[in-house]
């Protein structure tokens, strides 16, 4: 079909044209999507086919985030937004935006997130106001009594 010869074929062989009708009848001979064996059930014209493969679906695509999967076109879109380590989520406590990979290890420090007394008060309240509340309020901290005589006990007692 066409001119399919190398540059030395060609040269001196001028009895060969190309062949717009044969072109034509080719591009025009039904074809199923190559990617059949995975799934895609598109059919349509030899011409068309790689239009086809630019949107799709079943062709495999690295994730654009560059976490290293691969996967089909169509299951890409919900794997960079919802499953991809790589993908960029926000802290509800602090609304700080960082890598999802990044984010127990945040949680872990975060000053915002709400964290139980370490001396088990009972009392709940953001970790940047922990030392607040040890050096001013819990009950738990064991003090040395007022009066001098060096007992040691909780501020509640």
């Amino acid at each position: 079909c066409g001119e399919q010869l190398c540059s030395s074929c060609k040269e001196g062989n001028e009895q060969i044209h190309p062949n717009s009708q044969m072109d034509s009848m080719v591009l025009s001979f039904k074809c199923s999507c190559p990617l059949i064996a995975r799934g895609c059930d598109w059919l349509g014209t030899l011409g068309g086919c790689q239009e086809h493969l630019d949107t799709c679906g079943y062709v495999l695509e690295a994730c654009k985030l560059r976490c290293g999967v691969v996967l089909q076109r169509d299951e890409l879109k919900v794997h960079e937004k919802e499953k991809c380590t790589q993908r960029i989520v926000k802290c509800n406590h602090c609304s700080r935006e960082m890598k999802f990979c990044e984010l127990l290890k945040h949680l872990s420090k975060c000053p915002k997130m709400e964290v139980s007394c370490e001396l088990k008060c009972g009392k709940r309240l953001c970790r940047e106001n922990i030392p607040q509340h040890l050096k001013q309020e819990c009950g738990m901290v064991v003090e040395t009594c007022k009066l001098g005589c060096g007992v040691k006990m909780t501020r509640d007692e």
